[in-house]
C-alpha cells in the first residue's frame, strides 16, 4: 500500500521529465488512503505522472497478471549502478504487498502480449471490441487475475539481486510496516483513466466498483469524467486528489449548471 509521494528534488527522479511540470514542484506532497483514491484535474496537470512516479518506484511492470515484478526491469528506475537520477522523491509504501496495474490494450507489447495463451486471448478480445468495451475486460481480466486463488501477492524485494543494493536502501529508508491484520495492510491498483469512452452502463458500474471499499484493497485512480467525478466526491470515504487547485468544485458547479439549465 502507497502511503505517501513526496517531492524533494525534481531533477533527481526516475521520472525525469517531472521538473517540466508545475504540479510537480519541490516540497509537494500526496497523501493516500488504504481505500478508494482518485486522482483529478486539468488535462495536463499531472495526473498521469504522479501515477508514473508510484509505478516506476515500485517496479510495476506488466507480466502476464499486469502486477510487478523485478528482473532487468528495474531499470525503468534508473541507469547503471547508480541512485543518481532517483532519490529526489520520497514514495512511502509497504513494498511487500504486490501492486497490480489496470493495462489498456494501446500500452502491451508484443512480448507482453505473446506471455502466454490467456494474455493473448485478452489482448485479441480487447483489440476486436470498441474502446470502451476494451476497457470492461482489462478490469475483468485484471479482477479475475487478482482475486484468483494463484495470484501472487507479494513481492519478495529482499532478495534482489546484490547489484541493486542501492534501491534496497531505498526500500529500506522507505518502507512503512503494517502488522498482519492491520487496515492499512493492503495490496495496490493503479488505475489510469479507467472511465475511457465508457457508456453510461459501464459508467455506472465503474462508479460501483470505485464507491466500494474492499479491506485489502487500495485503489490510485486517475478520473476524467466529470459525471463520475461529481458522483465519486460526494462520497466522504473517497480521498480526492486535485491536480488542479478547485477542480472537483468547478465539475459541480458545471453539472449544477447543466442540470438547471431551462
Amino acid at each position: 500500500m502507497v502511503t505517501s509521494v513526496k517531492i524533494n528534488d525534481n531533477t533527481n527522479s526516475a521520472v525525469r521529465y517531472i521538473c517540466e511540470v508545475p504540479a510537480f514542484s519541490n516540497g509537494k506532497e500526496w497523501v493516500f488512503k488504504p481505500g478508494i483514491n482518485i486522482i483529478v484535474g486539468e488535462n495536463g496537470s499531472g495526473k498521469t505522472t504522479l501515477l508514473e512516479i508510484i509505478r516506476r518506484y515500485l517496479l510495476v511492470d506488466f507480466d502476464e497478471c499486469g502486477c510487478g515484478m523485478f528482473n532487468n526491469r528495474i531499470n525503468m528506475i534508473c541507469k547503471g549502478k547508480s541512485n543518481k537520477g532517483f532519490d529526489g522523491v520520497d514514495v512511502y509504501a509497504d513494498y511487500k504487498k504486490n501492486t497490480f496495474r489496470l493495462c489498456h490494450k494501446d500500452e502491451k507489447s508484443n512480448d507482453d502480449i505473446m506471455t502466454n495463451f490467456n494474455s493473448f486471448g485478452t489482448f485479441f478480445t480487447q483489440a476486436t471490441s470498441s474502446t470502451g468495451e476494451s476497457v470492461s475486460i482489462a478490469l475483468s481480466s485484471l479482477f479475475e487475475k487478482m482475486f484468483s486463488q494463484d495470484a501472487k501477492l507479494t513481492f519478495d524485494y529482499d532478495h534482489i539481486d546484490k547489484i541493486y543494493d542501492f534501491y534496497i536502501q531505498y526500500v529500506k529508508k522507505h518502507r512503512i510496516k503494517f502488522k498482519q491484520g492491520d487496515d492499512n495492510d493492503r495490496y495496490t491498483i493503479l488505475m489510469d483513466e479507467p472511465d475511457r469512452n465508457l457508456s453510461i452502463q459501464n459508467i455506472d458500474y465503474l462508479n460501483g466498483m470505485l464507491s466500494y471499499d474492499r479491506p485489502d484493497t487500495q485503489v490510485i485512480a486517475t478520473i476524467h469524467n466529470p459525471l463520475l467525478i461529481y458522483s465519486l466526491s460526494n462520497d466522504e470515504n473517497i480521498n480526492i486528489i486535485e491536480m488542479s487547485e478547485g477542480y472537483v468544485e468547478t465539475v459541480k458547479q458545471y453539472i449544477d449548471k447543466i442540470i438547471n439549465k431551462k
